[in-house]
């Protein structure tokens, strides 16, 4: 009996390693592919507060001398509403870093999650996911509107305003 439960023990032990690798860095077989997302970065638009700013950096380590992969980003409002975005790494070499840039709608206030993965663009891996990352961003209440100053004029035919600068520009 005692010998089934270290049985049983090294058997849990050993799916745990193998679920943990599965999500975490995790180039082809033999190595020819390994990208890794090194960073995502989430922002509101300056110019557009209703555009998400997702900014990906992808490295490649891979043993072949060029590499290329598809990113995915999965998009979930608030609501619960989700969609995709995606985009792709071209012949990156190894040790290279590559931003790329993706804009997302944002319809409402709350909180985005983005889920980000990277996987091979062709056959015999097409399955294969290289690497994941997850973040949200917060849009606070009233946080896709811009405040502007103004100041009014009254009479007694009408009510006028005007900026208070009109040379100002949104920021």
């Amino acid at each position: 009996m005692l010998q089934s439960n270290n049985i049983v023990l090294i058997f849990l032990l050993f799916i745990s390693l193998v679920v943990f690798y599965a999500f975490a860095e995790n180039p082809t077989p033999y190595n020819e592919w390994d990208f890794d997302i090194a960073n995502v970065e989430l922002r509101q638009n300056k110019f557009d507060l209703e555009k998400l700013d997702i900014s990906i950096t992808v490295l490649y380590k891979g043993g072949l001398p060029e590499g290329t992969a598809n990113f995915y980003a999965n998009v979930t409002n608030p609501d619960g509403y989700s969609h995709m975005l995606f985009g792709q790494t071209r012949d990156m070499s190894i040790g290279q870093t590559q931003r790329i840039d993706l804009i997302a709608h944002i319809p409402m206030d709350g909180k985005y999650s983005v889920d980000v993965w990277l996987s091979p663009p062709e056959k015999p891996f097409l399955d294969h996911v290289f690497d994941t990352k997850d973040a949200t961003y917060t849009i606070d209440l009233n946080g896709r509107e811009k405040s502007i100053k103004s100041s009014g004029d009254y009479s007694d035919e009408m009510v006028s305003y005007s900026l208070d600068d009109y040379t100002d520009k949104i920021q």
